[in-house]
């Protein structure tokens, strides 16, 4: 897949209407899917594409709420890669 970049995700525990946590992560790992914004994280030896609502986003940094498990790494490089294999699958 390319290369593969650990990154430390911040979480704040905030109730919320979705009752999903609050992520705050790198903007760039956040990407369009059908309409839909998600994440894609790295889960033990899985990749996974993971829903999310944005909450605010600028230039560098995004919130967002979504079901990451905390053990998850989050993709920052090569998600135009992850989503074209993505596509693929379809």
């Amino acid at each position: 897949i390319g290369d593969v970049v650990a990154a430390t995700v911040l979480t704040k525990n905030n109730p919320s209407a979705s009752n999903k946590p609050l992520w705050q992560v790198p903007a760039r790992a956040v990407t369009n899917w059908k309409g839909q914004s998600v994440v894609f994280i790295y889960l033990g030896n899985q990749i996974l594409m993971v829903p999310a609502n944005v909450i605010s986003s600028d230039d560098d940094v995004a919130s967002i709420h979504a079901n990451i498990p905390a053990q998850a790494k989050v993709a920052i490089t090569g998600v135009a890669s992850l989503k074209a294999l993505a596509q693929k699958v379809e």
